[in-house]
């Protein structure tokens, strides 16, 4: 799905699948901002990252999500499975 910035990339989740992984390792720090919008009486939240300040365009969009309520169901309870959220 081609998004209106001029062919970025854009993906709605539909659902996630816990993998394991042998190694893993911390990521770099980036910011990141959201936006709740509605269509078709659906509501959605759309997350878009931003690169490092040392890429070749500094914190340039670089991915974004979008969760519809399924979705970001799905993840909460992941979150809140890993993490002790009151």
């Amino acid at each position: 799905m081609a998004g209106a910035s001029g062919g970025q990339i854009m993906a709605l989740i539909k659902s996630f699948e816990h993998k394991s992984m042998d190694r893993n390792s911390i990521h770099d720090g980036i910011d990141a901002t959201y936006t709740k919008f509605e269509r078709d009486g659906r509501k959605f939240i759309q997350v878009d990252s931003y690169g490092r300040a040392e890429r070749e365009i500094p914190c340039k969009k670089s991915q974004t999500f979008q969760l519809d309520e399924k979705s970001a169901r799905e993840l909460f309870d992941i979150l809140r499975d890993c993490f002790p959220f009151r």
